[in-house]
């Protein structure tokens, strides 16, 4: 009798345990940690539920409500909430008898500051006529970055060579006959010798010529390569993952992209068409789909053409409607997501888009009206905040350049004056003293600008990625 009893007893528990049905069952405790609790946009949290108990069981299960629309499962998890308000986060823990508790805790997201005004200190350098795009290269082997410029209608490069650290001075300028109208340039070791090369686009003569450096500034004509009608921008990368550098080049008259894939030895083999939209007019390369490969994004008129990589140099291309005819892009992450987004500007048009990448090569599609018409873009942090500052080449001989709060919103609007229709601008260390600086081609002035940083918090700088 006594041994039914005790096993009576032993299989009461049991029920009890696993369905939560006896008389004296307590529910669980809810532990909530979250750090911080207040901060600017974006602001990741710490959320631990680890510390949370049931005093008669055990507790399996963690929820999350984030109140942002986010959830999670786990018991401590990390969670960035990427614009501003208050929101209630709202922990629920279940235990083994199916019992459940709550816990909840109050965050503040604040707007985020745009960061200190931008301070340039301006030096304007003479080039060649009818200048046009910008590279940027250590040219002679001093550790210390140079310039080079294509001048479309005095067919040639002029080559700035800097000074040296800090100083942003110039020590010496060069000019290298090239092709008649040069618009595009891309710069890399593409025989492999060490030294920088260059490659040139020639929009009438329908090729590509490569100039090898002798790495103490000095180029010579290597080869030329045939491309499709109208070669425009030229760009540089590792498009199939062989740790060579390939070109791609874009043909506006056979709305074309061309690609070209580079050996070990430095040889390109037969370029790779690629179809893209009507009146083509910018390339740019970036990993748009943050898969790692680079893509290739080409800007038309009414439709960017997206063309994904799948690692091996193999690309699918997908149509983007946009407003009208693009005439400039340039990437950078502007909201803090950690995926790259796209400012777009039109010729003859006052307006700015930006494309926000929402998930992978998924975009929600904003407009700006601008005061006058814009030639260039380009991206970077300007102020040492660490979010992406937007500059602007107006068609009226102004750059101007907006702060950036890292959500994807622009203010504090900055004038500066320049030469003659600023048609593209370049956002890099110029002097190595960490600080980004600008440089603008100025078309209608056979000059350039170059804008050396002295912004207070500008040696905080860190390069936006692209």
């Amino acid at each position: 009798m006594r041994l039914w009893r005790y096993g009576l007893s032993l299989l009461a528990g049991t029920i009890f345990a696993l369905g939560g049905c006896g008389p004296g069952n307590r529910p669980p405790v809810a532990i909530l940690q979250a750090d911080p609790l207040v901060g600017p946009a974006p602001l990741t949290v710490v959320f631990d539920g680890a510390r949370s108990r049931d005093p008669d069981g055990f507790i399996i299960e963690y929820l999350w409500d984030f109140g942002d629309g986010a959830a999670a499962s786990r018991a401590a998890v990390t969670h960035t909430y990427r614009r501003p308000g208050e929101f209630i986060a709202l922990l629920t823990v279940k235990d083994n008898q199916n019992l459940q508790a709550q816990a909840r805790r109050k965050i503040s997201v604040e707007r985020p500051s745009r960061g200190e005004p931008i301070a340039l200190r301006r030096t304007t350098i003479s080039v060649g006529s009818g200048p046009q795009a910008l590279a940027l290269g250590d040219f002679n082997g001093d550790d210390h970055p140079d310039l080079a410029v294509t001048n479309e209608d005095s067919h040639n490069v002029t080559i700035i060579l800097s000074a040296g650290a800090g100083t942003g001075s110039l020590r010496a300028r060069a000019e290298i006959a090239v092709p008649r109208r040069p618009l595009g340039i891309a710069v890399g070791d593409f025989n492999r010798d060490g030294d920088l090369d260059l490659a040139l686009s020639s929009w009438v003569e329908n090729i590509i010529t490569i100039f090898v450096g002798d790495g103490r500034g000095n180029f010579s004509k290597e080869r030329t390569i045939s491309v499709c009608r109208q070669p425009k921008d030229l760009a540089s990368a590792d498009l199939n993952d062989d740790a060579h550098l390939d070109l791609a080049v874009l043909c506006s008259g056979a709305e074309r992209v061309l690609v070209f894939f580079s050996d070990a030895q430095g040889n390109f083999g037969p370029g790779i068409p690629y179809a893209v939209g009507t009146r083509p007019l910018a390339l740019h390369l970036l990993d748009f789909d943050n898969d790692a490969h680079i893509d290739i994004v080409v800007a038309n008129d009414g439709t960017l053409s997206l063309l994904s990589n799948d690692g091996q140099g193999r690309f699918t291309a997908r149509a983007l409607e946009i407003p009208k005819e693009a005439f400039m892009l340039a990437s950078a992450d502007l909201n803090s997501d950690g995926l790259l987004d796209l400012a777009i500007v039109y010729e003859n048009r006052a307006s700015l888009t930006l494309l926000l990448s929402t998930d992978h090569d998924r975009y929600a599609q904003r407009e700006f009206s601008l005061d006058t018409p814009a030639r260039s873009v380009a991206l970077g942090d300007l102020n040492g905040d660490g979010k992406a500052d937007l500059a602007v080449g107006g068609q009226f001989n102004d750059l101007l350049v907006w702060c950036g709060d890292g959500l994807g919103e622009f203010a504090d609007l900055q004038n500066f004056p320049v030469g003659g229709a600023p048609t593209r601008i370049l956002i890099a260390d110029l002097n190595n003293d960490t600080k980004l600086d600008l440089v603008t081609a100025n078309a209608n002035t056979a000059s350039v600008t170059i804008f050396f940083n002295e912004s207070p918090s500008a040696s905080r700088l860190r390069e936006v990625k692209e």
